[in-house]
């Protein structure tokens, strides 16, 4: 598949992004001393540190072994290769936050290069047929690094009383010295959606092998975007020839062409102010766009830690547009886009601003760190020649399941739909749906579909306060009843909503009574949670609500354009329905089955629509 195009105005442009992801190890003690690796923002101003995170002299850096192993096991979830002997060194450059003027790393020698990843792309979109996709990501490198202190900005004495004075900047050194994995990724993305879902996709893993809790709030997963556009025919060869064989994957072993799925999210992903085109990349465009004053692009510009997967998507797909339209707007080949590092203002404008200039190749001056000898880890646990604790087999073996493994099983196992199966990536339930349906569980899901569309999702969307992924565990047991007694017409999604809200707000020995489903049902009837209205009685009362409160219905179908076909989505965020359907609620006492009377309500409203009222 060729590399998508869009257009704004005048030409046809190819976006091209890499990544580097930085992840803060899950580890007792910093990089380098044995300093304790917590949250800076929890502790006293400059109240965590040692000796050698603030590069007093004298002191020495002592490598922390579990950050070597965390950083090991990382690059085997994520498919790189581990060196065997990788080597540490000395970055140079100077700023306030960064006391000894270097910042130790691995740049000649990483602990992993090379590898890819395959990660899903789930295409919610409620107005046209679901899609699961999957696309494959390049990895550079993951290297081994530890992080700079915190800036601080206080308002001066003056500003703060509402006079002219400015701010200073006061330096925090409790995050100096914590460890950093960096991973980089090659150039294989085109727009913000792409590298959220990858993102999402290692925050995952990440968290499934423990090594990063990726609290973004808490700045332990910062990610930084370098975007580029290109002309279709001046694409760099070592981006093209990776796009050119980058299909997409409904399944994750079968390749298909879905090119229309890819263009509808790119215009909802970046902005509908541009369209796509499917033109070839390797095609020469012999039109007036061939003109000698045409602007080619190329310049990258990285945008520096965005901490959310939502702003990562809007920082990229403005950065895109920024420096088409700055392309667009001159008159010669000069290239108007800065090289330059920008940040991503979330708070107000949305959009990225300008931090430094990057016009000037820095001299980094890298130099072998002269205090730390080279890592050699063991490839087997036979091989003597080598003394280290570290075996790269036996930290393999120890990877638990992977997300990706976990969705391939369940996929064999359960015939989910689409739409049920892409609540597992939506609503990070994938942890969850495999322990409620594991062999090893004492109920057993009778129709997984309804396990996740009816029941999880219904919860997790509806429920005021939403409800959390974590505090579902403690009704597990419970849960996979609910579900199996939805299938059985026995309640359905409202009364779901209502008893998982009573269940978690219960004592521990009434959950643990529970458990059994004969006292769960009893709980249910007491309760009145449950369908006591058969279909045929439900709809004769529903054709009486109608007659009566016929002008609601009218005022319900207002709402829509006249001749329109209403789907469950659009009814669903319509606040006039929901009046009109908890008031047939409370005429039946919410004894009917509130599925049912949906499917009945879109039909009635559909005819109004369609009629002339």
């Amino acid at each position: 598949m060729s590399p998508t195009a869009i257009r704004v105005n005048k030409f046809c442009w190819v976006p091209i992004v890499g990544v580097e992801i930085h992840a803060q190890i899950n580890s007792l003690s910093k990089l380098f001393s044995s300093a304790p690796n917590t949250n800076s923002s929890k502790c006293a101003l400059n109240s965590n540190f040692h000796l050698f995170d603030v590069s007093m002299p004298g002191s020495l850096p002592r490598l922390n072994e579990y950050c070597v192993e965390a950083g090991v096991k990382t690059a085997l979830a994520l498919g790189l290769r581990v060196n065997k002997v990788s080597v540490f060194d000395r970055k140079h450059y100077f700023y306030a936050d960064l006391p000894a003027g270097y910042q130790i790393t691995q740049q000649r020698m990483p602990l992993a290069v090379g590898g890819h990843l395959k990660y899903p792309i789930y295409t919610s979109d409620f107005l046209s047929k679901a899609k699961l996709r999957h696309l494959k990501v390049r990895f550079d490198r993951l290297q081994l690094e530890h992080d700079s202190a915190k800036t601080v900005n206080v308002p001066t004495s003056d500003h703060a009383q509402g006079g002219g004075g400015g701010e200073k900047v006061l330096i925090d050194m409790n995050r100096c010295g914590a460890p950093l994995m960096e991973i980089v990724t090659q150039p294989d993305f085109q727009f913000g959606y792409q590298v959220a879902s990858f993102v999402e996709e290692i925050v995952w893993i990440l968290k499934t092998i423990g090594t990063c809790d990726c609290r973004f709030h808490e700045g332990s997963l910062r990610v930084d975007a370098s975007v580029s556009v290109h002309r279709p025919d001046s694409i760099p060869r070592h981006c093209l020839d990776y796009v050119d064989s980058n299909k997409h994957d409904a399944t994750g072993d079968e390749d298909v062409d879905d090119s229309n799925s890819v263009d509808e999210e790119v215009r909802r992903s970046i902005s509908f102010r541009c369209i796509v085109d499917r033109r070839s990349s390797t095609e020469t465009i012999t039109t007036a766009e061939n003109a000698s004053a045409q602007p080619i692009g190329g310049t990258i510009v990285e945008i520096k830690n965005i901490n959310s997967v939502k702003f990562l998507t809007e920082a990229i797909d403005y950065e895109i547009l920024r420096q088409i339209e700055l392309y667009e707007a001159c008159d010669d080949t000069k290239s108007i886009v800065e090289n330059e590092t920008r940040a991503y203002n979330s708070k107000a404008e949305r959009k990225t601003v300008g931090m430094r200039d990057k016009t000037k190749v820095h001299d980094y001056r890298f130099l072998p760190e002269t205090n730390l000898p080279p890592l050699v880890l063991k490839c087997t646990p036979g091989d003597e020649s080598v003394k280290s604790h570290l075996v790269i087999s036996e930290i393999h073996k120890s990877l638990p399941q992977l997300p990706q493994q976990i969705r391939a099983k369940i996929a064999e196992n359960y015939n989910l739909t689409s739409h049920s199966f892409g609540t597992l990536l939506e609503y990070e339930l994938l942890d969850f749906f495999n322990h409620v349906t594991s062999h090893s569980r004492p109920v057993k899901i009778k129709d997984a579909d309804t396990l996740l569309s009816l029941v999880l999702y219904t919860s997790l969307r509806k429920a005021r306060p939403q409800i959390k992924v974590e505090s579902l565990f403690e009704i597990s047991d419970q849960i996979a009843h609910l579900s199996n007694l939805k299938d059985e017409t026995f309640l359905d999604s409202s009364h779901i909503l209502k008893a998982v809200q009573l269940l978690l707000n219960s004592d521990v020995d009434f959950k643990h009574k529970t458990r059994d489903l004969g006292n769960l049902v009893n709980w249910l009837i007491e309760k009145k949670l449950h369908i006591t209205y058969e279909k045929d009685e439900t709809t004769r009362l529903f054709d009486s609500f109608c007659l009566t409160n016929h002008e609601r219905f009218k005022s319900v179908a207002e709402e829509f354009e006249q001749g329109m076909t209403i789907d469950s989505y659009a009814l669903d965020t319509c606040p006039k329905f929901h009046k009109l359907q908890n008031k047939f609620g409370r005429a039946t006492k919410f004894q009917h089955d509130s599925d049912f009377t949906f499917q009945l309500f879109l039909q009635k409203l559909n005819e109004f629509i369609s009629s002339k009222y």
